[in-house]
């Protein structure tokens, strides 16, 4: 299936280094394994979870942009207080909202359902 990651680990958007993020949480499928390294993860996984902080500007507008420009196929922001989830699916290459019930992920990627 894949390898699940937690923070804090590494992912490398970009050859050059520029653009380094450790999101919550993050997939990668086992026939894309070879993205994985010793330092981290280079190049794009297959999803990413961010638990919303106090800056939440950055997971909403600087990741939403950066993980879209960079093509990860699902993102997922989740508000821990309450419970709310935004879930960001790739179609042609442009972030779409998919309405998601509070306290549930579901996970595209792995056809899979998750609550909490």
């Amino acid at each position: 299936m894949g390898e699940i990651f937690a923070a804090p680990y590494d992912v490398y958007l970009n050859e050059g280094g520029e653009n380094v993020v450790q999101p919550d949480l993050l997939f990668v499928k086992a026939d894309r394994s070879d993205i994985i390294q010793k330092k981290g993860v280079v190049g794009s996984p297959d999803f990413v979870i961010e638990i919303l902080s106090t800056n939440d500007k950055l997971d909403r507008q600087t990741k939403l942009e950066l993980y879209q420009r960079n093509r990860i196929l699902e993102y997922f922001i989740i508000d821990p207080e309450t419970k709310q989830v935004w879930h960001y699916l790739l179609v042609d290459g442009v972030y779409e909202l998919k309405t998601s019930q509070a306290g549930e992920v579901d996970i595209q990627q792995l056809s899979l359902k998750v609550k909490f």
